[in-house]
């Protein structure tokens, strides 16, 4: 083929390659990343609105807030949820200790902390996580600003893997449209990979939500 032919059909080519490339790097930005196990992110000028350390061991009480400011509380899908021993320093506040952690028996669907944000805004919401061997590998956290539909929309990534070593994540809900001053805002964490197991359990501890006033 003539020289002059082929650099001809290479000028046609490349806006092409160049369109094709485009689109391929945006489709990449668009896939939701996992969230890196790289430590609680320090809140900065946030205020404690919501936390959980779990360290009771009574049933009847581990669920409850340590503190909340609007009325935090938990619901949750699973066969037994109860305290496991020894827990963990990490994200601990206020000089609590680790005595206990909270502990998410399979088969188990999910668990969602209500943590209005009522007078407050830029919610960031941290948890400390492990599992058992045969616990859920796998996290999917969304959130709700209506208190019934749930979704991951504005979050930079929405899934964790759970390791067997209890390790902190964090998620950053400033500029997320309907979090803010919100008295529905909650959070959920769904199990998969796993949680249908009949033995096995995920464990959580020092749960917060830090926010700015309003």
């Amino acid at each position: 083929m003539p020289e002059r032919l082929i650099n001809k059909n290479m000028k046609r080519l490349l806006p092409i390659l160049l369109l094709a490339s485009t689109f391929v790097s945006c489709v990449k930005d668009r896939v939701t990343a996992p969230i890196s196990a790289t430590g609680a992110i320090a809140p900065g000028d946030r205020t404690l609105i919501h936390y959980w350390n779990f360290n009771s061991d009574d049933p009847n009480v581990i669920l409850e807030p340590n503190f909340t400011r609007g009325g935090g509380a938990i619901d949750f899908v699973a066969t037994t949820i109860d305290a496991v021993s020894p827990g963990s320093p990490l994200n601990a506040r206020n000089g609590d200790d680790s005595a206990n952690g909270l502990r998410v028996r399979n088969p188990s669907t999910d668990i969602t902390f209500k943590v209005p944000t009522t007078g407050y805004k830029q919610p960031l919401f941290t948890f400390v996580v492990e599992r058992s061997g045969n616990g859920a590998q796998q996290n999917t956290i969304t959130y709700t600003i209506d208190g019934d539909h749930f979704t991951d929309a504005g979050l930079q990534g929405n899934v964790i893997t759970v390791t067997e070593t209890w390790e902190a994540f964090s998620l950053d809900f400033s500029g997320v449209p309907g979090v803010d001053d919100n008295p529905n805002f909650a959070v959920r964490v769904t199990f998969s990979a796993g949680n249908d197991n009949p033995t096995g359990n995920d464990r959580y501890e020092n749960v917060t939500v830090d926010a700015l006033p309003k």
